[in-house]
């Protein structure tokens, strides 16, 4: 049965004490008086309220302008975009980002971002310089930056023209500014090695030793996990579910022989086997580093009691006695190619060229296997 049409507003009547009957409606909730009650004028008006004539109209309100986002407002949309395609918060991707943004919500926190132009941003990277950043750091974390601008422009939170704007900035050149070039880095010697590791945890020393023999990168070391490694074989095959190079579409197998699976074997119950970061694995080389090569004097005293000059001195000691995870994969580069060569050393260590092919991927496997077997 279809609904009854909605009721029109009564004319209505209101006894006054002493005073003539007043007439009214009652419209969206709100009385309306119309008058006199029973006078023409009280009925005209009635009509004219039922008419729409006398009826207010309501305003028209405009919508309101969109939020123009400021730097801030965009780098933390940007994060959580981050946080959601590189795996969570620890991953390395993010924790760059997050040092980049640092500086940046600093200097341009509270700019718009339509109006972050190529002058804010050599602002910005000068600041980098006088942070004592490197050349090369600086260049990735500016990479950052216009990924992030980019991110911005796909969003639609930005002109298309933001990202081209900064593309017009050239890179730093060496020396430029004053900005801090980094040494190249050696690979590390299997002395100062052995006397660090009797420096370290014994987890972080495993670490270390799987890295050795394997050559691995340290962000594929602490992704280590049963349920991306094929035991099947002699030589275990492990695929890292996140590396440099899968953004270009590659694949990246790791294999690992029998010393590494050795050491490897008692870790396979955790998931991930190792609870470090790419970070935190690096720091406590570091600190096994300073124990292992304290500096003769300087290092028995706490360092609030040390002057400027003698703190300078302990860190350059640290700094000249200290190697990292990377410097572990140099040094396998050197000894897997003077072993086996060139084409050995870019296969095992998972080194991208322009002119790989696929067909070249099976042989590239069996290389892996036949040095995994021989060194690690």
């Amino acid at each position: 049965m279809p609904s009854a049409l909605p009721r029109a507003p009564r004319y209505c009547r209101q006894k006054e004490n002493g005073r003539p009957d007043r007439a009214y409606c009652t419209i969206d909730g709100k009385r309306v008086v119309l008058g006199n009650y029973g006078t023409p004028e009280s009925y005209k008006k009635y009509a004219q309220l039922m008419n729409g004539e006398l009826r207010a109209e309501k305003p028209v309100v405009a919508p309101a302008a969109p939020v123009l986002p400021t730097v801030a407002m965009l780098m933390a949309d940007y994060l959580a975009y981050a946080v959601r395609k590189y795996g969570g918060e620890k991953a390395l991707e993010v924790v760059h980002c997050k040092n980049a943004f640092r500086i940046l919500r600093q200097t341009h926190g509270e700019l718009l971002a339509k109006d972050f132009g190529p002058k804010a941003y050599k602002a910005m990277r000068m600041v980098m310089i006088e942070a004592n950043w490197s050349r090369g750091y600086i260049r990735e974390q500016c990479q950052r930056i216009k990924r992030m601008i980019a991110w911005g422009v796909s969003e639609e939170m930005l002109p298309s023209s933001a990202k081209h704007a900064l593309d017009a900035v050239p890179g730093l050149t060496a020396g430029e500014f004053g900005v801090r070039e980094t040494r190249d880095v050696p690979p590390v010697s299997d002395d100062t090695v052995a006397a660090t590791l009797a420096c370290l945890g014994a987890t972080v020393a495993d670490m270390v030793r799987i890295q050795k023999y394997t050559g691995m990168r340290p962000g594929e070391v602490v992704q280590l996990s049963s349920q991306h490694i094929d035991r099947k074989g002699d030589v275990w095959m492990f695929a890292p579910p996140q590396h440099k190079n899968k953004k270009r579409g590659k694949h990246r197998i790791i294999a690992i022989g029998p010393k590494a699976q050795a050491v490897l074997g008692k870790y396979l119950f955790a998931d991930p086997c190792f609870q470090y970061t790419s970070a935190s694995y690096r720091r406590a080389i570091k600190r096994g580093c300073d124990r292992a090569f304290p500096h003769p004097e300087l290092s028995a005293i706490p360092k609030k009691k040390l002057t400027a000059t003698q703190l300078a001195e302990l860190t350059k000691w640290r700094l000249d006695h200290r190697w990292s995870p990377n410097q572990l994969r140099h040094a396998a580069a050197t000894m897997i190619r003077q072993q086996f060569g060139l084409e050995h050393a870019q296969v095992a260590l998972g080194h991208s060229q322009s002119r790989t092919t696929e067909i070249y991927a099976l042989p590239n496997h069996a290389k892996a296997v036949e040095v995994a077997l021989r060194i690690g």
